[in-house]
């Protein structure tokens, strides 16, 4: 402020009131604009205020209003008229709104508001209350769409001045005029701008019944049953429901009904189940009773459902008898009772006939045909139906790997019993041994007449068994009265005797198997689990790199250390092994031999969980053809020694020959396998770093670091560690997270570029930095992330910011170049699994002009503005259209708005509305961002006020510059950006190691 004009302001303003009262408007308003101008020159933003605010309430006492109206606008329109200023008198007009004669008048009103503060930030929450009520207005005369039409107009959620509740007010207003004009679209559109969890906090539950009961209409509509559950689930979390049992049983007998109406799925039956749970439902008996017909997998018969409870059902606003919408719901339940049932049917039978589906379905043979149908391709069940045959067959075709996994499993199971049976046999035949020898020795010494009588008997019988065995038993089964048995006796004897020879041909065979396990182990010491490993010494024999190994050193040994990726015993004797280290297989094979490897030790080899750290001593040998499964697909490991440094406890979340699988193998349409989806990837991302594509994709991360740094090592550049933890915003915006920092509130820094540019006023010159960046967007799409990685840079140059462009320039081309040099393997391994095309670079990358991007844009059909900011879906189409022309992926545009570029960005000296600013962008997304920074002190202020920046809250960075600092630029990279659209993995979260975004803060 220049000049402080509260003395002249205090004088003038009774003056023009009594002016008015004498019937003098028009003079009293000369007076206050003469003022007015001086104060506005003088940049006295209270004094301003006070004037405009005087204006507009001298008009309206005198009820002026076609002269307020034109007053508002002249002095809005006012060369540099304060921010602060037009925000007042905007906000006094408005306060006499509902003091207008009429209609027309209030409605001229707001037209005039609404012109005056269109296109400007500071007065957008202004606007925004004008267009509600001018809605409001409209909806009143009935004029629905255009109410609706009319509120469209407001992005809200860009608001940053207007409180979080205000906005969600507003967005559900949004939604009940789209409601009422039954665009049902954009009202899911619009209902994505709301973060439920602003809901949790108590005092804003009348908006989440709002916006939820505005969700079940919508839900409703789109016959989305399963969403309408979600939705009344919320409404039942609400403290205030939940203590009015009324309104609590409403919400949840309507719960249970539109969870058994949605069609079958996982999600589904998970949420039945815990709905089933709840130990409210058993207070609503009829609702609890309908949820367990369908958590129990028993057959229903829609008769019977429709007699316990049709009567009380069809009295509900669900499934009313009186609209058609009810209905057609009471339709479908029918249609998720015969769905159930089928599912039933496929679970306990293999093959059944169509006639009997008929009969437990009740339906005729077109019918459940249609139903079958449709769950078999919405692969729900398996099925597959013989019409000639008349029969349905329920069984799955298995993979060949899922029929030699259940092979394997079936004969360890086997195996594991045989050794039980074997061990309870061995102690059968020693107590029955013992026995015997102590029976005989008291036989021979007490009874030698009887012993030897009953040797002779022993013999006759078996003499006159093997050649009459019936004769046998009429001879020697007598009753005790000496006459023959009965023929039910003799049967029954003759059960026990095949009972008996049976069990004794058993206990021969298992005895004979046990026999032979029982051979001595030669491969003792070869395998087993290796003590914890405490340093309790040091060998020094070298362990191999399997990447080393190949068919030309075929015959030597090596030890490797590797986990076992899969496992396949194909016999008792021999065991395959597909043995990895980061990116690379190898496969091992463990064979039985006379002499080395014993069976228990092939058998140790079979039962070792899948990734578990093995040490491995082994013959390398060649293959006798390639083994594509493997990366060394020309060599193979026999095993010598096999030992298990540390074994893999727990079940896996996931297999990793899932998580591995290539794309193109899920696409196919008789794929059987299980999609790991991502979310289940990053909630275990130890085990999905193991999978070779997401070791390869870190490598090529870790390899973009190292050839940023070396680059610029090269090039004399320093590299700087700036603090992360900072007092003010660090460039003064509000996606910034805030933090306690003892007794006061810090802040973490949103990027190094405040102190990249003090440290080359420090005369650093050139330096970069590789840190964390974090950015509080709540923004939940494929490339945004909370905290990442950034790659930044700032030199000073000479004459033409240009010279860093063509450093920057370079430092792509080098990158691009070294990836494919020097992680050619990484990138195959990646492509196997998710195919991309190669990146495309020129040797000199392309430079545009924004304004030629723009004017490419138009060529092609977008309606776009000189000045406009490019939105995500227009700088992919310019990517495609650059590379469509230029036959690159890589770009730069040059020379942006200065509009839409921070403060400290230099404008272009010939045309003020553009900026040395640039952008570099990768197959159409922005990667890097830059500018010139403007190094003049006092040009650094004046731009701070036109951004409304507090320069209070930045005073030691303008400072840096007022004891003068060289011309500099730079930028910053995102370095989980570049991996992403390098590789065209689709999701930057698959290229960061730990990622964190507004849903994610673990692991």
């Amino acid at each position: 402020m220049e000049k402080d004009f509260s003395p002249q302001v205090d004088q003038l303003l009774p003056e023009t009131e009594s002016l008015q009262q004498q019937g003098k408007l028009q003079e009293a308003l000369e007076k206050l604009l003469t003022l007015e101008k001086q104060a506005r020159m003088a940049a006295d933003q209270a004094s301003t205020g006070r004037i405009l605010i005087q204006v507009v309430k001298l008009c309206y006492e005198s009820r002026e209003w076609k002269l307020l109206n034109e007053h508002v606008i002249l002095l809005s329109k006012k060369h540099g008229q304060l921010k602060a200023a037009t925000t007042k008198m905007v906000q006094e007009a408005m306060s006499h709104l509902d003091d207008t004669p009429d209609m027309e008048t209030k409605l001229e009103l707001i037209d005039t508001l609404r012109t005056v503060t269109e296109g400007k930030i500071f007065v957008e929450v202004e606007r925004a209350r004008l267009t509600r009520i001018l809605a409001k207005i409209r909806e009143d005369e009935g004029k629905i769409e255009e109410a609706a039409d009319i509120l469209q107009e407001l992005q809200v959620e860009t608001f940053g001045s207007m409180e979080k509740r205000e906005k969600t007010d507003f967005i559900l207003e949004q939604m009940r005029l789209l409601l009422a004009k039954h665009d049902y679209t954009r009202t899911q559109i619009i209902s994505k701008k709301i973060n439920t969890r602003f809901f949790k906090d108590e005092e804003n539950e009348d908006l989440k019944l709002r916006f939820y009961d505005l969700m079940i209409r919508h839900a409703m509509h789109e016959e989305q049953y399963l969403n309408v559950c979600k939705f009344y689930r919320a409404v039942y979390d609400t403290k205030s429901i939940k203590e009015d049992e009324s309104k609590w049983t409403d919400v949840l007998q309507n719960i249970i009904l539109f969870i058994v109406l949605s069609p079958y799925d996982n999600e589904q039956s998970d949420l039945l189940h815990r709905i089933y749970s709840d130990p409210n439902v058993t207070k609503i008996s009829l609702y609890n009773e309908l949820a367990k017909c369908f958590v129990t997998n028993e057959l229903m018969r829609w008769p019977k459902i429709e007699e316990i409870y049709g009567s009380t059902l069809q009295q509900t606003s669900v499934f009313s008898t009186a609209d058609e919408a009810g209905r057609k719901r009471w339709s479908e339940l029918h249609n998720r009772v015969i769905e159930h049932n089928i599912r039933v049917i496929a679970k306990y039978y293999t093959r059944i006939s169509t006639k009997r589906l008929t009969q437990l379905l009740d339906l005729n043979e077109q019918e459940s045909e249609e139903f079958l149908s449709k769950l078999v391709v919405s692969k729900t069940i398996h099925a597959k139906i013989d019409r000639p045959a008349g029969v349905i067959s329920f069984q799955v075709n298995k993979s060949a790997n899922q029929i030699l996994n259940d092979w394997s499993n079936d004969i360890n199971s086997l195996l594991g019993l045989i050794e039980k049976t074997c061990h309870l046999i061995s102690k059968e035949n020693t107590v029955d041994y013992e026995c015997r020898t102590t029976i005989r020795s008291s036989s021979s010494r007490d009874y030698p007449e009887d012993r030897e009588h009953c040797l002779g008997v022993s013999t006759q019988i078996n003499e006159v068994w093997f050649e009459q065995p019936n004769t046998w038993l009429l001879t020697f089964a007598n009753s005790e009265n000496g006459q023959p048995l009965s023929k039910k006796a003799l049967k029954k004897l003759e059960k026990e005797r095949e009972k008996a020879a049976r069990k004794a041909e058993t206990a021969a065979r298992v005895a004979q198997e046990q026999a032979a396990n029982d051979t001595p182990d030669y491969s003792t010491g070869k395998y087993g689990k290796l003590p914890m490993n405490q340093s309790q010494e040091r060998t020094g024999r070298a362990r191999e790199d399997i990447t080393k190994i190949n068919a030309s050193r075929a015959g030597e040994t090596v030890l490797i250390r590797a986990r076992v990726q899969t496992s396949r015993a194909k016999s008792s004797k021999l065991c395959f092994f597909v043995f990895r280290q980061g990116v690379s297989t190898i496969q091992g094979i463990l064979a039985t031999d006379e002499d080395k490897i014993s069976k228990q030790m092939s058998k140790y080899g079979a039962s070792i969980p899948v990734e578990s750290i093995v040490l491995v001593e082994a013959e390398i040998a060649k293959a006798e053809e390639e083994i594509k499964s493997c990366t060394i697909s020309d060599a193979e490991l026999k095993i010598k020694q096999l030992h298990v440094i540390a074994e893999a406890e727990q079940r896996l979340p996931f297999s990793l020959e899932d998580a591995s699988r290539p794309e193109s193998e899920m696409e196919k349409e008789d794929a059987q396998f299980s999609r790991v989806a991502l979310d289940t990837r990053l909630n275990n991302r130890v085990l999905d770093l193991r999978t070779t594509t997401g070791n390869a994709i870190f490598k090529i991360q870790s390899g973009v670091c190292h050839l940023f740094r070396d680059f610029l090592y090269k090039r004399d550049f320093m590299e700087i560690h700036t603090p992360k933890i900072i007092a003010t915003p660090s460039e003064g915006g509000a996606n910034v997270f805030s933090i306690k920092y003892f007794n006061t509130e810090a802040y973490l820094a949103q990027s190094p570029q405040l102190y990249k540019q003090m440290a080359i006023s420090g005369d650093f010159n050139r330096v970069f930095e590789i840190g964390p960046v974090f950015r509080a967007e709540n923004s939940n799409t494929h490339r945004h992330m909370t905290e990442f990685v950034g790659l930044d840079m700032e030199m000073a140059f000479e004459e033409h910011y240009h010279e860093v462009l063509d450093v920057l320039d370079e430092m792509f081309v080098s990158i691009f170049t070294g990836l494919k040099e020097k992680f050619n393997t990484e990138l195959e391994a990646v492509k196997r699994q998710m195919p991309f095309e190669d990146f495309q670079f020129l040797p000199k990358t392309l430079r545009l002009k924004f304004a030629d991007g723009i004017a490419m844009l138009r060529e092609a059909g977008v309606e776009l503005g000189d000045y406009d900011d490019l939105s995500t879906e227009q700088e992919r189409f310019l990517g495609k259209l650059v590379k469509e022309k230029y036959h690159t992926d890589f770009y730069m545009l040059d020379k942006f708005p200065l509009a839409i570029r921070p403060f400290y960005t230099m404008p272009d000296p010939e045309n003020p509305n553009y900026s040395n600013s640039y952008d570099f962008f990768m197959r159409g997304e922005e990667i890097l961002s830059g500018a010139q920074r403007i190094h003049d002190a006092k040009f650094l202020e004046e731009r701070c006020k036109i951004h409304g920046v507090d320069m209070k809250h930045i005073q030691p960075y303008i400072d840096a510059f007022k004891i003068a600092a060289p011309p500099h630029a730079g930028g910053g990279i995102g370095l989980e950006r570049v991996v992403m659209l390098y590789m065209g993995l689709g999701n930057i979260r698959r290229s960061s190691l730990f990622p964190r975004d507004p849903k994610r803060l673990e692991p």
